[in-house]
């Protein structure tokens, strides 16, 4: 893996609580989404070899998220880093079915 970095103007750390707050519905597991933050944070801000320009790259590093009640602190994540609108965090926990997914991973979702 290589240390990179891909900053979206207006979106950094101190923005995703307020990127969390967008999804509702799910609530109850705001704590759990919570506890992988730093972690799901840092690997897309520093260590993963990812960008939203470059989803179909086969060289790009992948990553899995495999905690059930984690997904409200990827997708905050992914929407920082410009992987997915900040909007459609709005119907995050409301259908699987209006998610959108990717190349980048089978559970990532991306901007149009």
């Amino acid at each position: 893996m290589t240390t990179t970095s891909h900053p979206i103007a207006g979106f950094g750390y101190a923005e995703l609580p307020g990127l969390i707050a967008l999804m509702t519905g799910d609530e109850k597991h705001a704590i759990s989404a919570d506890s992988t933050l730093d972690v799901i944070w840092t690997l897309y801000d520093r260590v993963l070899n990812v960008s939203p320009d470059r989803v179909d790259d086969p060289d790009r590093d992948r990553f899995v998220l495999s905690k059930g009640h984690g997904p409200m602190a990827y997708y905050a994540v992914l929407a920082a880093k410009g992987f997915v609108a900040p909007g459609a965090l709005e119907t995050f926990a409301r259908s699987r079915r209006s998610r959108a997914t990717t190349r980048h991973s089978a559970t990532t979702p991306i901007a149009r």
